[in-house]
């Protein structure tokens, strides 16, 4: 999914408990792709069987999570599947690797959304799957902008400096945890 900046209104969410990006379940290749997963993982099975293992440890089943998106990749069945036993309401801002809004709700998230905007007081948090779909205007009234996508590894050139500032990888590799994150 390709978004430009600013192009979908973040939609107004409750505030989660818990946060976490690019889970990537079922991904045959992210082993190779982010090797700190190697660290704790030998093969995708044990990825997965992990992950799940470290969300259920922390999540209780009335807690909001928030998904920043890739969370899996497989057919239909394997998203509903690992989705039902995640405890929590999970709401999801759907990442490249993720299907269609449809196909995510119909796995069993309870919301779907390209954007979110996270409420607390006079301040507000904006997030978005990739970076690069922040807008200046978005950065400069935000106290944080959360996303995913870089896998720890920076935002890239095309991120404009002002969001930067504010950018926080919450891609399970940037923040070195296998389960969500308070």
């Amino acid at each position: 999914m390709s978004t430009s900046p600013a192009t979908d209104t973040p939609i107004v969410i409750p505030q989660p408990r818990w946060v976490i990006s690019d889970t990537h379940f079922g991904h045959e290749n992210i082993l190779e792709y982010c090797p700190w997963r190697m660290t704790w993982a030998r093969s995708l099975s044990d990825h997965d069987a992990a992950l799940i293992a470290a969300w259920q440890a922390c999540v209780q089943p009335s807690e909001w999570v928030l998904h920043l998106g890739d969370f899996c990749l497989g057919p239909r069945e394997n998203i509903a599947q690992i989705r039902r036993v995640l405890p929590g309401h999970i709401i999801l801002v759907r990442g490249n690797h993720d299907r269609s809004r449809a196909a995510m709700a119909e796995a069993g998230f309870d919301a779907v959304y390209s954007a979110v905007r996270i409420e607390s007081g006079d301040h507000h948090w904006i997030g978005r799957h990739n970076p690069a779909a922040f807008s200046v205007r978005e950065a400069a009234s935000a106290v944080r902008l959360l996303h995913g996508h870089c896998h720890g590894n920076g935002c890239s050139n095309e991120v404009n400096p002002v969001v930067r500032v504010k950018a926080t990888d919450c891609s399970l590799d940037a923040l070195r945890s296998i389960a969500p994150v308070e």
